[in-house]
This record gives C-alpha cells, structure tokens and sequence, in this order.
C-alpha cells in the first residue's frame, strides 16, 4: 500500500512541474509576443516615414529641375497630382488607384476627392507618424504647390485628415 501512494505522489509532483513549467512559457510568449508586435509597429511607422523622405527629396529635386529652367510654371502641374508618380521606385504595396472600400492593411494609394487627389495609407497597426494620431483609420496626404511660399519651398506634402 506504502507504494501505490508513493506512486501517486511521484505523478502529481510531475503533474505539477508541468503545469508550472506550461504558465512560465505562456508568460514568456507572451512577452516575446508583445514585444514583437512592438517591433513591427516600429517598423512600419519607419517606413512610411522613409516614403514620405523619398517623396519629398523627389520634390525638392523637381522644383530643382523647374527653377533651373526658368519653367516655375511647371510646379503648377503638379498640384494635386500623385506624387508616386514622379518616384522612380514606388514602395511595397501601392496599387496606385484607391478601390471601392478600404484596401487591404499596409496599401498605399492614390484617390481623386472634390478636384484634388489624395495619396493614402492603410497601417496595420496604429502608427504615429507626423500629423496624425496613433490608431487613425487611413492617414492621407496632398501634394500642395504654393508659389508664394516665402521659405523657398513651392512643393510639400499636406497631412489630410
């Protein structure tokens, strides 16, 4: 009899091992889980902020090219126009006009509104990037010429809420 009970004592203590070795590793994933998720939204705020650097480095380089031609009138062209258009390499999940509803998570595209085009972006998770809020829907941009600009800039992108 002594030894039937040291048998079940033998399988509960492993029992319990189990079990407390199971709650260590689901804390643990969770953790990794949390700080993955973490990452990628740090991620993803970094590469829209690297388009927007790359769109308005092509900006600064038409107004550039327009200025040194004595051709300012060129600029008024682009007003409202999709600034994709004038990079040589788009990025990674532009499909250039916006489809009926919302596109699919990390889509850039380009939607024509009252006259004036608006170039969006859908995050996967909720970003911060300059002008908007964490958790925004979708996060828009214009592309604004302004002759009268006293800093020397015509060209910029405009935060659309």
């Amino acid at each position: 009899m002594a030894s039937r009970w040291k048998a079940r004592e033998e399988i509960w203590r492993k029992r319990t091992v189990n079990i407390l070795a199971l709650l260590v590793l689901g804390g643990v994933l969770y953790y990794l889980a949390d700080r993955v998720e973490d990452r990628l939204t740090e991620a993803e705020e970094t590469a829209v902020r690297v388009v927007l650097n790359n769109l308005r480095s092509q900006l600064v380089i038409e107004q550039s090219t327009a200025m040194a031609a004595r051709e300012p009138q060129r600029l008024g062209r682009l007003q409202s126009s999709n600034p994709m258009e004038l990079v040589a390499e788009v990025p990674h999940g532009y499909i250039e006009v916006c489809p009926e509803g919302a596109p699919s998570p990390g889509s850039w595209c380009f939607e024509e509104q009252d006259g004036a085009g608006v170039l969006w972006y859908y995050p996967r998770f909720a970003i911060e990037v300059e002008g908007f809020d964490a958790g925004a829907e979708r996060l828009g941009w214009r592309l604004r010429v302004d002759t009268e600009d006293d800093r020397g800039e015509p060209l910029r992108l405009e935060a659309v809420q």
